[in-house]
This record gives C-alpha cells, structure tokens and sequence, in this order.
C-alpha cells in the first residue's frame, strides 16, 4: 500500500532492491535446506557408524568369552587322568575362584562330568545336575562352544548369559564332560552407557530379535535355561522390564 505514495523514480529504485534481493533470499533458503539436509544425513551417518562399531565392540566382547571358556575346558585339572585323580573337588574350586577373580566378568564357574553332575564349582549355591540345560545340550550335540541367548538361570534366577563347552580328556580325545560359565546381562550394561547419550539410545537385540537391553532398562525374556518357559502369573507378554 505505501508503494503507492512514491513517486516514479523511488518506486523504480524500491522495485530494483526487492528484484535483486528476492532471489538471494530464494538462494538462501534453498541453501539453508540443503544445509538442513547434510546436517541431518550427516548425524545419521555418525550414529550409524556409531551402532557398527558398537556391534563390533559387543561382537569382540563375546569373542573374548570364547577365548575364556575354551582356556577353562582346557585346564590339566580336568583334562588330565591324572591330575583329575590327584587334585581334590575343593582345590579345583578354590582355582576356578581365582579364574573368575581374574575374569572379573562372570558370577559362577562350574565343570560337570559327562552326565551332568558337579565336578567342581566356583563358591556360591551349591549346583545340581545341568544336563537338561538347553546350552549344555547344544555343546553336548555340536562339540563346539556355545554362547548362549539371553536366558534366566533355573538356579539363581538372574538374567544371564552362558558359554560353555565340552571337556576331552588330553589322552582319548573322547568328550568326559563340560565347562560353563555364567554372567549377568548387566554386564553389557556398561558397553552401552559409552556410546548412549542424551539424544541417542541403544539397544541390544537377541537371536530372535527381541530388545533385551537398553542404557536404562533389562528386558527381561521368559525362557529360563532349561528352555522351559516361566510363566508369571500377573505378566502375560514375554518380556518384563526391570530399571538397571
């Protein structure tokens, strides 16, 4: 409306300003946009790369517990006629203690005779025959080690994550028993924390691609280590969600 009070020559010279500005204008906009979008590809891409190499983290961490149950099914204590003679049930549990002293990842140790029963454990709830355990059996069927699914323990009622494997006596080679060792999913808890902030969350997800933890919550699954499923009476999904 003011337009309409300029003279001739102000409104040319009014109309010159707009027209050269208008398009910087529409090129900054433009700008900011694309700018927007790098901005947005580029935070995806960081935290893309971020969940890779947490993935590569947790992967190396489950590598190392191989490394760890393959040196315990390999102790001369167990694999040796001998030594197995020799050394009594309470010193090869006084050496399983300083094992997981040292590994300071898991919360029980324990090696079983080819039919399940105790040969040997680390100080905690005395244990039963384990051959009914899903992951034990798999060991049993595969000759390999097993790193399980996020599981409850039948015994302790914990969270927990298992590896274990067969025991060959160091002569035969014949399969005389087994090795597993427990450790709580919290412990994964910490890989988590180092890559989590305010405005990023991860999650870790099992085999059957289900989120059991999160920076801020265990998810906890139903399926206790036997494989049997327990069923609580006031929850009727799978999972439970506990604050860690």
């Amino acid at each position: 409306m003011k337009l309409l009070s300029l003279n001739l020559k102000q409104q040319t010279m009014l109309m010159a300003v707009m027209a050269s500005t208008l398009p910087v204008l529409a090129i900054g906009a433009v700008t900011h946009q694309v700018a927007n979008r790098v901005l947005i590809q580029q935070n995806e891409d960081a935290q893309r790369a971020r969940a890779d190499d947490l993935q590569r983290t947790v992967y190396l961490f489950m590598e190392e517990r191989e490394h760890d149950i393959r040196i315990l099914a390999n102790l001369s204590i167990f694999t040796r006629a001998d030594l197995r003679e020799q050394v009594s049930s309470q010193e090869k549990g006084e050496i399983l203690d300083q094992m997981m002293t040292q590994y300071e990842i898991y919360d029980s140790i324990a090696v079983f005779d080819i039919k399940g029963d105790v040969i040997a454990q680390t100080t905690g709830t005395a244990l039963r025959n384990h051959l009914n355990r899903s992951y034990i059996q798999t060991a049993l069927e595969t000759k390999q080690v097993v790193l399980s699914q996020p599981i409850i323990s039948t015994t302790a009622g914990t969270f927990s994550v298992y590896a274990a494997n067969v025991i060959r006596d160091s002569d035969t080679q014949q399969v005389i028993g087994f090795v597993r060792a427990r450790m709580a999913v919290e412990v994964f808890k910490t890989i988590l924390e180092s890559y989590s902030s305010e405005n990023e969350d991860y999650y870790l997800i099992s085999q059957n691609d289900e989120v059991f933890l999160d920076s801020d919550n265990i998810y906890f699954t139903q399926v206790l280590s036997t494989g049997e499923t327990f069923k609580h009476p006031n929850h009727e999904s799978s999972f439970q969600i506990y604050d860690v």
